[in-house]
């Protein structure tokens, strides 16, 4: 088994601005099953631009957890879920709407069966000596609307950049890759931090006072 493990990374240098979303989220009816009992321990740590936010919440729960909170901090985010190092999803988020996904499974081929069969018909129509190099091939990703999320997280120039990210299919790599663009901590789950010395030192337990 590899590594699993989920994240939130929030466009924002503002932690009170944050507090005051958690603080409503929780208020919020729409949150109840959203979190391990006893586990609404929060951390972050802060970057140039961003806030990176754990919780001990269950990994799939991390999608309806960012949706929530973005309706009560109008700054865009995104959600980080990666299970056993071979399926990596990023949704991209603002004001409870997601903006964008991408997807990419290195066990899985999206569309690998419907472009065989449209392959075999192609072959019966003009013989089996059709020249395979024109047609489409099925992808391990699914890339997302690149041009949305740039516009989304004002990545005006790094278009390209982002795309061949994106587009990478070694999972590691490709989030390795994300850090660097853009200066944070993407690998890296809420329970690893009490074990760890190194995240210790970057992530500070978040208290929300009800």
């Amino acid at each position: 088994m590899g590594t699993s493990f989920s994240n939130v990374q929030i466009k924002t240098k503002n932690i009170e601005a944050v507090k005051e979303a958690l603080i409503k989220l929780h208020e919020d009816k729409e949150s109840d099953n959203l979190f391990v009992m006893g586990k609404q321990k929060y951390y972050f740590a802060k970057s140039d631009e961003w806030i990176t936010l754990l919780n001990e919440m269950y990994d799939g729960f991390y999608y309806d957890f960012s949706i929530l909170l973005s309706k009560y901090i109008n700054v865009p985010m995104f959600v980080i879920e990666c299970f056993d190092e071979c399926l990596l999803e990023i949704c991209f988020i603002q004001s409870g709407k997601i903006v964008t996904k991408h997807k990419s499974d290195e066990e899985e081929e999206f569309g690998i069966d419907e472009i065989n069969e449209e392959i075999e018909k192609l072959k019966e129509l003009f013989g089996q000596d059709i020249n395979e190099d024109y047609l489409p091939e099925a992808s391990s990703h699914q890339l997302g609307d690149v041009g949305a999320i740039t516009k989304l997280l004002d990545l005006y120039g790094n278009e390209e950049k982002l795309t061949e990210i994106l587009k990478v299919e070694d999972i590691e790599e490709k989030i390795s890759s994300l850090e660097n663009l853009f200066n944070i901590d993407i690998w890296v789950k809420a329970d690893w931090i009490e074990g760890d010395d190194d995240l210790k030192l970057k992530f500070q337990p978040l208290s929300i006072e009800m």
